[in-house]
């Protein structure tokens, strides 16, 4: 007889297929004894059969063509786990042998009545350790415990942060406040020879995922909602966190290509005269003598200036501003701990009772009208408080110039690239907008850009 061989092994954590090989060896000495000839061998490594996930080689198996005499597999359940898989195997019409437990013809009730039998207690005990992995994970996270299935980068398994890597991820949250791309941040790391927890180059998209877990700064989750204090160490401040949170979930965020920004006001500057937004344009063909880029309204084309000479006019403000002395008590004022341990305790708080609430409403304590009142109520303050905390995780971004003299400032500001300007700019300043420049007005100076930033009285900042 021709045979083909079946193997499949549901997690595969060293990669070096020594269980499925085991299984191979087996099938291929039931083979050798019976003197059949073994045609194909098909592996699905590192696949569950529970959970509906494509099988590559099952799927394969089932279309083979012209059909092979049978089929050999380990035991039944490394090929079926589901009934409706055992269906399309019973229609496939082919004998399987198991090593572990003979043949079962397929093509007579009492065949297929052992395999149903055999496939219904393997599906049974899938769905009971599924419960029993579920409720433990449960466990853990009211608990507080460090447990992760792979080891995340920045820890170790038992939640010990790890050497090398911790540095790595706070630079990289401070990299991120200061506007830099994921996609740079990323590439840097492969320079390194930083490699992901699974032995791979950084991406983008991996940076952000990890950037984005909550874990970094010590708060368990649980099914994607976060349920309280961890008990492990933090990695960086909660509000730097949120911070980065709300930047990569900006709606604004400029998500396509990665590469370095070009003009400092585009989403930055609006139209004073319409409200609408600013975008580059040029006069003349770009890139030949003479053409220069401009900023314009996008809509309605109230305003039009030279954008060389609006950049060098929002600059200098800010530049003034940061040597100010509103500037100076504002954000030494935003580096105390104190307010952020403040709230950090109080959304600690405001979590174990939100635990409390829905505890009590399970238990009939307290009624449903009751429930969502109050929880509506302390959600509230918790995403006003989650989004007080991201405000001083902004904040951090600036903390390093405070104190600078004039000449320091500039100098830094001269050694920032686009996206740093930009981060600089929209952490102190509140609206940036142009304005028309009048009738036979040519050049941008100062009368056209209104810069308002985000401490001091309102009068007093407009005069810097």
């Amino acid at each position: 007889m021709d045979v083909v061989i079946y193997a499949r092994l549901s997690l595969d954590k060293l990669g070096n297929e020594l269980g499925v090989d085991r299984q191979l060896e087996a099938c291929r000495e039931l083979a050798a004894r019976q003197g059949w000839m073994v045609t194909r061998e098909l592996i699905d490594n590192s696949i569950s059969a529970t959970t509906g996930r494509v099988r590559p080689a099952f799927e394969k198996l089932l279309t083979l063509s012209p059909k092979p005499d049978a089929i050999i597999v380990w035991h039944l359940d490394r090929l079926v786990r589901l009934t409706r898989e055992l269906d399309r195997v019973i229609s496939y019409g082919v004998p399987v042998h198991a090593v572990t437990a003979g043949m079962l013809d397929l093509s007579n009730p009492t065949g297929v009545l052992m395999a149903n039998v055999v496939t219904a207690f393997s599906q049974f005990e899938g769905q009971q350790k599924a419960a029993r992995q579920r409720l433990a994970a449960t466990q853990r996270a009211s608990q507080g415990r460090p447990w992760w299935s792979a080891r995340p980068f920045g820890y170790e398994r038992d939640g010990t942060p790890r050497g090398g890597e911790v540095e790595a991820v706070q630079r990289a949250y401070q990299d991120l406040l200061a506007g830099r791309s994921l996609l740079s941040i990323a590439e840097e790391w492969n320079c390194q020879g930083m490699l992901t927890t699974r032995g791979r180059n950084w991406t983008g998209a991996t940076v952000r995922q990890l950037l984005v877990s909550a874990r970094n700064c010590a708060i368990r989750t649980y099914a994607g909602d976060e349920v309280g204090p961890g008990n492990w160490d933090a990695l960086v401040p909660e509000e730097i966190y949120r911070s980065a949170v709300r930047v990569l979930n900006s709606p604004t965020r400029k998500t396509g290509g990665g590469g370095p920004r070009r003009s400092l006001l585009t989403g930055v500057a609006t139209c004073a005269n319409c409200g609408g937004p600013i975008r580059t344009a040029w006069r003349g063909r770009k890139g030949e003598q003479g053409s220069y880029a401009v900023y314009e309204c996008k809509f309605k084309h109230c305003v039009s200036h030279r954008q060389d000479e609006a950049d060098t006019m929002v600059s200098e403000r800010v530049i003034r501003f940061l040597t100010a002395p509103q500037f100076a008590e504002a954000f030494e004022q935003s580096g105390d701990d104190l307010p952020a341990q403040q709230m950090r305790d109080e959304l600690g708080s405001l979590r174990s009772r939100l635990d409390d609430l829905a505890t009590d409403y399970a238990a009939g304590l307290v009624t449903r009208s009751q429930f969502l009142t109050a929880s509506q109520t302390m959600r509230s303050r918790v995403d006003e408080l989650e989004d007080q905390l991201s405000q001083l995780g902004s904040d951090s971004a600036v903390k390093g110039v405070t104190g600078m003299t004039d000449e320091q400032v500039r100098r830094h500001w001269d050694g920032l690239d686009v996206d740093r300007r930009r981060s600089l700019i929209l952490a102190v300043v509140v609206s940036c907008r142009l304005r028309q420049k009048g009738r036979g007005v040519r050049r941008t100076d100062e009368r056209h850009v209104d810069v308002l930033f985000r401490a001091g009285d309102p009068a007093q900042v407009a005069s810097i």
